[in-house]
């Protein structure tokens, strides 16, 4: 079960990176927290987000990818 999760958590990790890089108006990222268990990305068209939008979409990228794989790996 526990692996499942890990992978469905990457997954959505990794298309949130790749969402980031597709839109074309995302110019900077904020990102925002309800409650501590929902996190939601904010893409702005100018520069009043937190973190410049290349380097959050590589950021999610990576954290989805290593999420993927320690779910297959060494999740068991």
């Amino acid at each position: 079960m526990r692996r499942i999760l890990f992978v469905v958590a990457g997954g959505l990790s990794l298309l949130t990176g790749f969402r980031v890089f597709a839109e074309p108006d995302c110019n900077s990222v904020s990102f925002d927290g309800q409650g501590g268990r929902v996190a939601s990305v904010v893409c702005s068209a100018d520069d009043s987000g937190a973190v410049p939008a290349g380097l959050a979409g590589i950021g999610l990228i990576a954290l989805g990818g290593g999420v993927v794989w320690l779910g297959l790996r060494r999740v068991g």
